[in-house]
């Protein structure tokens, strides 16, 4: 291929934009297929050449022709950038890029994956929806558990709990000292019983103020089984004279966490009477004047074991129990007892006579802790 202008060897027979490197004449090249065609002046048309090629070319003045040497050698230059970076990105594109419905599908599978290879004590993998394969039910998780407690450690985290008040408990009670009553001491078998009754215990004793249970006098609580008061069967005996409680673990955890709680109060509300007015059963004829007129309380609470005890809750108006019409004292340690243990369960109710009960009771523990509310 010739330069239009000099006629001389041009080095290369691409076609396009070609500088002659001897004139510096810009020279346009077609192909005898595509011939190039122009009309602007200053351009003309030259015959094909030796290698087939059609040249047109435009001649430019001698002070323009270096620079416009350089301008199209840059335009050259970035257009072979351009290209080149259009061909790595066309590359890395195909390489890398997902479209968004298959993105969201890959993630899906690879957190199901992760699901299901590492499954966590607190989870349990789940076979995917799409599965038509019914799953099989999942491997019970072994649960880590502490070393089981002796008798005499979980007697220790007790005393731990009730330290504030200044009660001891113990599994030794002295038998001397409770005149009518007997009882057999826990052994190992006892361990789980006694371990579910402790928490029962030291969380009802948490809802009393500490000055109720310091200003009481309490010292001692005997954690026994097999107890008996005057040889009828018991859960629990509260001895104020030598300032001490005791508690079957076994029949009271028997019996369920509602029995047991409402209970440990119960029991305590009869601890507290006697050292308040010296008696179990003492006459209030304010208290009295909560119940309907001409309603008599029945034998004492002991009568109950003798049969036809239901246990009913709220039976009639003005008592929260069945137990509580048995007798006054019954009748104040229930109310304490349900109190303590579920306040919402009483005041619920909107018994004008439980509600004058609840003032009557307010009125008698604040000899001791004018601080409890009810």
């Amino acid at each position: 291929m010739t330069c239009f202008s000099c006629n001389q060897q041009l080095l290369s027979d691409k076609t396009g934009f070609i500088v002659c490197p001897h004139c510096g004449a810009v020279n346009i090249s077609g192909t005898p297929d595509k011939p190039v065609y122009t009309h602007h002046s200053g351009v003309r048309v030259i015959p094909h050449n030796k290698s087939g090629s059609r040249l047109v070319g435009m001649r430019l003045p001698k002070k323009l022709t270096s620079i416009t040497a350089l301008l199209v050698a840059l335009v050259c230059l970035l257009g072979v950038l351009a290209a080149s970076f259009n061909i790595h990105l066309n590359q890395h594109h195909q390489t890398t890029s997902t479209p968004i419905a298959k993105r969201a599908s890959t993630a899906k599978l690879k957190h199901t994956a992760q699901s299901v290879s590492k499954p966590t004590p607190q989870s349990i993998a789940i076979a995917p929806k799409t599965s038509t394969t019914p799953s099989a039910a999942p491997k019970p998780v072994a649960q880590s558990t502490a070393p089981q407690q002796s008798l005499s450690e979980i007697v220790a985290t007790i005393n731990q709990r009730l330290q504030p008040y200044g009660v001891t408990a113990t599994l030794t009670p002295n038998n001397n000292a409770y005149t009518y009553s007997t009882w057999s001491t826990l052994t190992s078998s006892d361990i789980n019983n006694l371990q579910q009754f402790s928490t029962y215990l030291t969380q009802e004793f948490s809802k009393y103020p500490t000055s109720l249970v310091v200003n009481s006098g309490l010292k001692t609580i005997g954690l026994v089984t097999n107890l008996k008061v005057s040889g009828g069967a018991r859960a629990a005996a509260p001895a104020p004279s030598i300032t001490g409680m005791l508690y079957d673990v076994n029949m009271m955890t028997n019996a369920g966490s509602a029995y047991a709680r409402e209970v440990v109060s119960h029991e305590y509300w009869h601890y507290l009477d006697y050292r308040m007015q010296g008696s179990y059963n003492y006459a209030d004829s304010q208290w009295s004047s909560c119940n309907t007129a001409g309603f008599n309380y029945g034998n004492g609470g002991a009568s109950a074991y003798g049969g036809g005890y239901n246990g009913a809750f709220h039976p009639q108006p003005g008592f929260i129990s069945q137990y509580a019409t048995y007798a006054i004292e019954e009748d104040r340690a229930e109310m304490f007892g349900w109190l303590i243990y579920s306040p919402s369960s009483v005041k619920s109710l909107n018994d004008s006579g439980l509600n004058c009960k609840i003032s009557r009771l307010t009125a008698i523990v604040h000899q001791l802790s004018p601080s409890m509310n009810f």
